[in-house]
């Protein structure tokens, strides 16, 4: 079973004065019916580093939540982990995988310009896919996703391409060019409808 590093949000709890590290437990239960071993990271710099020093991994889910800080988001400590974690899976040609939030920190990694995208929470969105490959066909399947994010993009550029987008030229999902990186802005872990279409979509791209 592939051990893949998951990244986690950070919610701030005011009336304990607590930051805390939490992930939706949906995405326990669909990583392991896709047969991959979840290992979720903090957000603190120094101990993931210790941790790729003293512990194998084979791949790297950037989940959402949270906003990034070039985005108005107010933790700086998840940007730099996950920074830190994507250019180590490039480094190391480990696959990738970002999800909503996860995929707007890959094209900003990339510097693609990042602004605010209309009707996009809490919607039904058609994708258009504009790809003809096997990951394209596998979002071509699922028709529509559930979309729940506020800033996003309408043009992309080398070396990350598009995969699909809305009627409205939001891009939907990004594959790189060249490396196993990936990006998706639906939540796989919330849609019950086509669940195993997602458990496979998630085998292609971490289980390599």
């Amino acid at each position: 079973m592939k051990k893949i590093l998951i990244t986690q949000r950070v919610d701030y709890i005011s009336s304990r004065k607590e930051r805390r590290d939490a992930l939706d437990q949906r995405w326990i239960s669909l990583m392991l019916a896709a047969n991959l071993l979840p290992v979720p990271v903090a957000n603190n710099l120094h101990c993931v580093k210790h941790m790729l020093e003293h512990d194998h991994c084979d791949g790297l889910l950037l989940t959402g939540g949270n906003s990034l800080v070039a985005c108005g988001g107010n933790s700086s400590a998840r940007d730099d982990v996950e920074c830190y974690l994507l250019e180590w899976a490039i480094r190391y040609l480990k696959p990738v995988l970002g999800v909503c939030r996860g995929m707007q920190l890959i094209q900003h990694y990339y510097q693609i310009p990042l602004e605010p995208v209309p009707d996009h929470i809490g919607v039904q969105k058609h994708l258009e896919v504009v790809a003809d490959d096997q990951v394209a066909q596998m979002y071509r399947s699922l028709k529509s996703v559930s979309v729940f994010h506020r800033v996003g993009c309408y043009l992309s550029q080398p070396p990350l391409k598009t995969v699909a987008k809305t009627a409205e030229n939001v891009i939907m999902a990004i594959r790189h060019e060249t490396l196993p990186v990936y990006g998706v802005m639906w939540h796989p872990e919330r849609e019950e409808r086509m669940r195993e279409k997602h458990i496979q979509h998630l085998k292609f791209v971490l289980d390599r």
